[in-house]
């Protein structure tokens, strides 16, 4: 179970280093003003493009391999835990804090996936809004 908590613990550190320094950068251009009956603003829908295929979409991507290959030891915790609570066995010595964490760590990338879709959408609606 280290191994599994220490490889999901690297994936999300390198998750969280690119979050960090593209958050700005994406929530800003998500909430720009954009007139989109005037031509001059064909640039920010531009960038705004660009912020979703250079930032968005990498981050994306990221966090949904790690939620891939992390679904099964997850869901094998989980049978785990709802089997230990069928047969009322639970004792303080049962209680492993690596389990937990794995646990913790998964529901994290979880929310973070949902965050960096929500970002794909707005991004996709606003370039989509200008074509029409």
């Amino acid at each position: 179970m280290n191994d599994i908590l220490t490889a999901q613990c690297t994936v999300i550190t390198f998750f969280s280093i690119l979050f960090s320094l593209w958050y700005s950068d994406i929530t800003e251009g998500l909430t720009q003003s954009i007139d989109f009956n005037k031509a001059s603003d064909n640039h920010k829908v531009y960038k705004v493009s660009l912020l979703i295929k250079s930032k968005v979409l990498p981050l994306l991507s990221i966090i949904f391999v790690c939620i891939l290959v992390f679904i099964f030891p997850v869901i094998d915790i989980i049978v785990n835990w709802f089997q230990y609570l069928i047969k009322c066995n639970i004792s303080v010595k049962d209680y492993d804090p690596i389990q937990t964490a794995i646990v913790v760590v998964f529901v994290i990338s979880v929310y973070l996936f949902c965050l960096c879709l929500s970002w794909f959408n707005k991004g996709k609606r606003i370039v989509k809004r200008k074509k029409l």
